[in-house]
This record gives C-alpha cells, sequence and structure tokens, in this order.
C-alpha cells in the first residue's frame, strides 16, 4: 500500500524511543507520519483526534500503563479498530505476551525490534484497519439494503412500483458491493443450488463462478457437517441465520469458515438466499495459539508451586538425612560382619540413602538442585556408562549405541547426565517386559527458528543432540501429554515414583536444553534430547582419588552449622580425621569467633541457609578483612546469594547434604589450601561503560570474589587509568555515547595497552567479534544481573 497516507501513532514515555521509531519510519515508509505522545491519556487523545493506521505501544509507563491504553482503545467503537502492536524491552515473557492478547493487542514485539520485521508489522496492520474498515461498511450497506428491500417487499403491491424502481437505482450499487467484498457471497436457493458468485468466493474456493454453481452448496460444505441442517433449520423458521462451517476448497483442503445467511425474496416473489463466509483460519489458529500459550504458563506455575513445596522442606530433610546417614556409617563401621545388629544398621543407611535420592529428584524436575557443570564429551560419558547401562536393562534387550564422530561437546553436570541416561533406559527396561531393542545415539544438530516452534521456547542454534529409542509398546496421546508431570506414572503401584521422566525433564532444562518425545501405541518411543553445543575443552581429568579416607594434619577448621545434631555429627567426623575444630551455630557467632576472638582458620565449613545471617553473607564479610579465606559450602538445597538458577560458578566449593564421612573427609582435604578448590587468584580489572550502577554492581560482583574493579565512563579516562597503573583485564561496554567500543579498543591499542578485553553488550549479537577479536577481545557478554558469567569470564581471561 501507499506509504505516504500512513498516519502511525506511537506512545511511549521515552523520548529516545519515539526520535528512533520517527528515523526508522522516515527511512523505510517515505512519506508516512509519525504522530507520537508521552503518555496513555495523550494517546488516546491524539487517537480520536488522528485516526492513526497502526498505534506503537510501549508496556511500561507511568500513570497508566500500555495494557489499560490498549484496553481503553478496544472498548472505544470509535477507536477499537486500529490496530496495536505492543513494542517493550522490559515485558517479554510468557505472561507478558499473553496480557498483551487479553487486552486486544494485534501485534507484540520485543525491544530492540528489527527494523524490516517492524515495518513490515506497521504495513500489515494498516492493511488491516482499511480491510476491517470496508468490510464493516460493506456489511452494514449490504444488510441495510437487503433489510431494505426485504421490508418494501413486505408493504404489499400497492408500493411495488416504489421497490421496483428502488431496486433498479440500487442494483448498480448492489453490485460493487457483490463484486468487491472481501466475503464470500454465495446467493442460492432452498434446494442448495448456487445462483452467484463474487470473485472472493471463487478465490476462496478456487473455483470459477460457472464450476461454483454446477457443485451447488453441497459441493463446498464438508459432507456430513452435521451443523449445516441445524443452520437451515434456524434460518427457515427465523429468515436469517449464523455460525461456524469446515467449508471444502477445490483441491480437497478444508478450513474453517464463519457463515451469515439471510432468506428473502426477489422481485418475482422467488425464494432466495445469501450466503456470506468469512474464513476463519486465522482466528482459529490465534485462538489455539493462545490457549497452547495459556496451558503453558499454568504447567510452569504447576511446576514452580511443587518446587517452591520441595525447596522448602528439602534443606530441614536433608540436615536430618545426613544425621541418620552420618551416624549409621559410624556404628555400621563398628559392627562385624557377623554382629545381629548389623543388617538393621545397613537398612537404616540403604533407607537414608533412598530418601536421600528422592529429594534430589523432587529438585530435580522442579530445577531447583544445584549443578556442578563442566565441559564434557558427551560420547565418553556413555562409553564409560555402556557396562553398567546392559547389566541394568537385562540381557533380554539389546543394546546399540551409536556415536557420532568429532561430536561438539556441552557445559553440563555429568553426575545429573548419568541419571538422565539411567532414568530413560530404565524407562525403556520397563517399556520392554519381553525384551527389545534399545538405541542410543549422538549426533550434532542445529535448531532453526522453524524447529524452534512448539511446546517450548526454543533458542536457535547448535546444539548436541542424544537419542533414546526403544522397541516397547508405545504411549498413546493421553499418556504423551502428561509425561513429564510430578507423580505421573503409567507403572503398577509401588512400582515408580513418577519422578523419573520429570527429573530428566528438570535436569535437561536447567542445564540449557530441550526434550522431544515421539510416540505411538505398539511403535515404542524416542526421547530426543538437544543440549547446547560449546567450543570449549573439557579440562584433564585428576588422578583417581585413593579409596581412603584422607586425613588431616592439625589445620584448624571453623564449622558454621544451625542444625544441632548434624553440627555435632561434623565436628565429631573432622575431630576424628585429626582437624581442630571450632564450632559456630550461625553466621554472627562465627563472625565474632574471628573477629572479636581472633580466631585465625585455616578452612571455614559452612551451611548456606542459616537464621539471622546466611552463609554467603558471612564469608563476604569476613574476607573483606581475609580476603583469601578458604571456604567449603553444605547445602541440601541451592540458595540465591551463592546459587543463582541453581548453577554454581567454577570454582566454587560445595558438598551436598547429605552426605558420607568419605565425602565430607574429601572436600575439606581438597579445599584446603594448596588443594583443588582454592579461591581463584584477584584479577585488577578496569570496566568503561556509562552506566554508573551497572559499573557499581559489576564492582560489587568482583569485590564478593576478591578481585579489584576501577569503572570509569569515557575512553580519556580509560587511558588515564591504564597510564597511572596496571590492569588484569578491562569490560568493555560497546554503545558508549557519541562513539563505539571498537573505537575505544583502537584508541587504547595505539596507546600501547595490550590488556586482554571481554566486550558487554545490551545485544550481544550486535557485537561483531570478526572484527573485535584482532583487537583483543576474548569473548562478548549480555549486560544481564548474573554476576557468575561475568567473573567466569573475567577469572578464564587473565590466568596468572
Amino acid at each position: 500500500m501507499e506509504t505516504s497516507s500512513l498516519k502511525i501513532l506511537a506512545i511511549d514515555d521515552n523520548r529516545d524511543n519515539l526520535t528512533t521509531l520517527k528515523a526508522v519510519v522516515s527511512d523505510r515508509l517515505p512519506g508516512a507520519r509519525v504522530l507520537t505522545a508521552l503518555t496513555g491519556p495523550q494517546g488516546l487523545a491524539m487517537a480520536l483526534a488522528e485516526d492513526p493506521d497502526v498505534v506503537l505501544l510501549d508496556i511500561v509507563m507511568p500513570g497508566m500503563d500500555g495494557y489499560e491504553v490498549c484496553r481503553k482503545l478496544k472498548a472505544d467503537e470509535r477507536l477499537q479498530a486500529i490496530p496495536v502492536v505492543f513494542l517493550t524491552a522490559l515485558r517479554t515473557d510468557l505472561a507478558s505476551r499473553i496480557a498483551a492478547m487479553d487486552a486486544g493487542a494485534e501485534g507484540f514485539l520485543p525491544k530492540p525490534f528489527d527494523e524490516i520485521e517492524l515495518v513490515a508489522q506497521i504495513r500489515a496492520m494498516a492493511k488491516i484497519k482499511a480491510a476491517s474498515r470496508l468490510r464493516r461498511r460493506e456489511n452494514e450497506e449490504l444488510t441495510a439494503l437487503v433489510a431494505e428491500r426485504t421490508r418494501e417487499l413486505e408493504r404489499g403491491l400497492e408500493q411495488r412500483a416504489r421497490v421496483e424502481e428502488a431496486l433498479r437505482a440500487s442494483e448498480a450499487h448492489y453490485r460493487s458491493l457483490f463484486e468487491n467484498s472481501l466475503d464470500a457471497i454465495l446467493l442460492t436457493v432452498p434446494d442448495g443450488r448456487i445462483l452467484s458468485a463474487n470473485p472472493t468466493a471463487c478465490r476462496m474456493f478456487q473455483m470459477a463462478e460457472e464450476e461454483l454453481c454446477a457443485r451447488g452448496r453441497q459441493g463446498v460444505v464438508e459432507s456430513g457437517d452435521p451443523r449445516l441442517p441445524l443452520l437451515l433449520e434456524e434460518r427457515a423458521c427465523n429468515g436469517r441465520a449464523s455460525g461456524e462451517l469446515m467449508f471444502l476448497r477445490k483441491d480437497g483442503t478444508r478450513f474453517p469458515g464463519e457463515i451469515s445467511s439471510l432468506l428473502f425474496k426477489d422481485a418475482s416473489g422467488a425464494l432466495l438466499s445469501s450466503m456470506i463466509i468469512r474464513d476463519i483460519t486465522e482466528q482459529k489458529r490465534l485462538a489455539a495459539e493462545k490457549a497452547r500459550l495459556e496451558d503453558q504458563l499454568r504447567q510452569a506455575q504447576k511446576v514452580e508451586a511443587i518446587g517452591r513445596l520441595a525447596g522448602g522442606v528439602a534443606h530441614d530433610f536433608n540436615n536430618l538425612t545426613a544425621i541418620v546417614l552420618g551416624y549409621g556409617e559410624m556404628l555400621l563401621s563398628r559392627l562385624g560382619p557377623a554382629d545381629p545388629s548389623r543388617h538393621w544398621v545397613e537398612q537404616i543407611v540403604a533407607a537414608g540413602r533412598r530418601s536421600a535420592t528422592l529429594t534430589r529428584q523432587l529438585l530435580a524436575f522442579s530445577r531447583r538442585q544445584v549443578l556442578l557443570p563442566e565441559v564434557l564429551d558427551l560420547n565418553a560419558l556413555l562409553r564409560d556408562l555402556e557396562k553398567l547401562l546392559g547389566r541394568l536393562i537385562g540381557e533380554n534387550i539389546e543394546l546399540e549405541v551409536n556415536l557420532a564422530e568429532g561430536l561438539g561437546r556441552i557445559t553440563a553436570d555429568p553426575g545429573q547426565i548419568e541419571q538422565v541416561v539411567t532414568n530413560l533406559a530404565v524407562n525403556a527396561r520397563d517399556a520392554m517386559p519381553l525384551g527389545g531393542r534399545l538405541v542410543i545415539e549422538t549426533a550434532d544438530a542445529v535448531l532453526d527458528a522453524t524447529a524452534a516452534a512448539g511446546a517450548e521456547s526454543v533458542v536457535p542454534g547448535e546444539y548436541v543432540l542424544l537419542s533414546v529409542t526403544d522397541t516397547g509398546g508405545g504411549m498413546d496421546r493421553q499418556t504423551l501429554e502428561r509425561l513429564f508431570e510430578p507423580f505421573f506414572t503409567t507403572k503398577p503401584r509401588g512400582k515408580g515414583t513418577g519422578l523419573g521422566l520429570a527429573t530428566v525433564h528438570g535436569i535437561v532444562n536447567q542445564s540449557g536444553g530441550y526434550v522431544r518425545v515421539a510416540s505411538e501405541p505398539g511403535k515404542g518411543a524416542s526421547f530426543k534430547i538437544y543440549l547446547p553445543r560449546t567450543d570449549a575443552e573439557p579440562k584433564a581429568k585428576a588422578a583417581e582419588a585413593s579409596e581412603s579416607v584422607p586425613r588431616g594434619s592439625g589445620e584448624r577448621i571453623l564449622l558454621v552449622e544451625d542444625e544441632a545434631a548434624l553440627r555435632e555429627l561434623c565436628e565429631t567426623i573432622l575431630s576424628r580425621l585429626g582437624y581442630r575444630v571450632s564450632v559456630a551455630e550461625n553466621g554472627l557467632e562465627a563472625l565474632r569467633l574471628v573477629q572479636e576472638q581472633g580466631f585465625e582458620a585455616d578452612l571455614v565449613v559452612s551451611d548456606v541457609i542459616m537464621p539471622d545471617m546466611g552463609g554467603a553473607e558471612m564469608v563476604e564479610r569476613l574476607r573483606r578483612t581475609r580476603p583469601g579465606l578458604r571456604v567449603l559450602y553444605m547445602s541440601g538445597y541451592p540458595d540465591d546469594a551463592i546459587a543463582p538458577h541453581g548453577v554454581l560458578a567454577p570454582g566454587t566449593p560445595l558438598l551436598q547434604k547429605p552426605f558420607s564421612e568419605r565425602a565430607l573427609a574429601v572436600k575439606v582435604r581438597e579445599t584446603l589450601p594448596g588443594k583443588a578448590g582454592a579461591a581463584p587468584p584477584a584479577r585488577r580489572v578496569l570496566m568503561i561503560d556509562d552506566d554508573e550502577q551497572y559499573r557499581e554492581l559489576v564492582r560489587h560482583f568482583c569485590s564478593r570474589r576478591g578481585h579489584v574493579c576501577a569503572g570509569v565512563d569515557t575512553v580519556a579516562a580509560a587511558l588515564a587509568a591504564l597510564a597511572g597503573q596496571s590492569f588484569d583485564v578491562l569490560l568493555l561496554d560497546m554503545h558508549l555515547p557519541g562513539t563505539s567500543g571498537e573505537s575505544v579498543l583502537r584508541e587504547i591499542r595505539a596507546a600501547g595497552h595490550t590488556v586482554p578485553a571481554i566486550a558487554l553488550s545490551g545485544d550481544v549479537s550486535s557485537a561483531d567479534l570478526a572484527v573485535l577479536r584482532p583487537l583483543g577481545v576474548l569473548q562478548a557478554l549480555e549486560k544481564s544481573g548474573d554476576g557468575r558469567t561475568i567473573l567466569q569470564a573475567i577469572e578464564e581471561a587473565a590466568p596468572r
């Protein structure tokens, strides 16, 4: 359509956003006018005054937000035909999209938007408005005309001459409406014959008018549709009817249509029927999409609710389980093989371990367990598991493992990935009680935008595919729909907890991946797991640890645990191992021991979640005066203070509850000075960013890790800082006012500074690493509140 007549109303409280929109429209839609408003009331008044073709609307605005503005537009008959497109940078989640649809919006684009997509949306919305108004006007005119003709026919013979004259006068206008209507119009007689069809009907049904007339009404309505007789009966009773039917095109494809039917007589008194048909395929698709999104939201809320419940009990439950296992194992070590009590104690320990496993499963499906990710060779992991899987599934099931050569690496917790594979193998075994075939395969895969269209919001990109396929009985549609629900199982009572596949789904999603399932009754099942691919290489594995329990040499340990029985257990174990142990029941008491009584600890072993002051806050305060202090955390449930999203930063020592005596001994020995798990060396960081709040946030992350971070907002200040002192790494915003990150780096390199750099950007895709790498940029990161990623990049950038 011509852009010179376009009127676009942009409502946004950010003047910079409005300026950007004007520039995009001026460049992409020559001649189009952009009207702007800074508030919702101002935008509503301007919409009434100007009647724009489309409204571009921000969500978050002071006073009246975008949702309210949209609802007021759609509630006003004068404005409701104006299409609305939400443009937002803050509310891009699933719930916000559903709220936008509920408010009546026709479009939704996240900021920063793609200019081509925005322009396409504007053009489409303008066409929608024009078509809507034309359709309304035509329908109103057609309805009014037919009604007028009907009324005049009923007035009797005395008005017949006037009616005939009116009919002749309106014939040209009626023919124009008939020919140019955006809806299909069929003129029929009661026996189903079609007398005429307008061009839209010919296009809709993919037939010429003559073929439509030859087929008749039964040739375009799906055979056997039970609604057609009901519609005809209703029309026969009151002269008009409306409803939905399924229609057929010439090529046999079906489509849903909204039909309006009116019964009237022509000038000769013959009974005729006009059928106005509108293709509602798109409306049906949008309604189904909305229902799918709402169902997805409800499922997410259900998992979140159960996850909160699991998290609420996991901390205390794991403390109790740790006490049972700890004392049970110590007691077991004192009982000889012939002791009659040994079997009872073994059962206590076994029950404690099963309890620990159940808690881990609850946390896994709710994505609240602590993951310890590392770069993995999935093929190597599967080779190590192959013998175990063979014993697990039994001799009557053939195991085939096909591993792709040159497979990409993944970043995941190896123990959790092993659990995913074994859970799937056990499920496959149970689905093949009489034997069968289990195939495990790997391959590199790419998920594009087409593959990403599904029940979950998939991020397109490169993945590693793990496929597990069996020849069992398969599953019906109802089972597939509930497959990953916690506690749902098709196994007999007492044969399963219903957490196996829920755990798989939780682990894979928390690792950044996706699960796809294909199955039909009698045709087996195939689980395809996509895990993000990484170019990093796995670290060399340390030598296998001795089976003996490592002991201490009098090192001083500060033990901080609020659960008295668990505190006593850990003190007993550590003292027996040769350590000098001082205990505190909470963070405040630990601070007093160190800061007021001068206790010097070689290692702090601390619970994460404690009353008054948690472990992370206590450690932060201790490291203000003792930056090199070693800490081993104990936790039965991830706390966001040390583990955002349940994934610990590399290098953070953690002992998950419940634990064995040997696990505690090994982890303490690893974390002590000179052992694995020591805090990373301090880095000197220079951050160049004009956002003072973000500089302060990164400085806070660095200080908690023992690094020193200086922040500046201009290239001149950066050059002065670099001239005055040395730094290990640069953090550089790629979009500084009046310049770019590339230009800043060129000036820094021209001045002779070779400090490695990390690029930061609100849109990481805008950072061209092919250009930036020659300038010393190691990687590009998205600016976010997740300090773990930035700290990992800093510590990997400048090893010393």
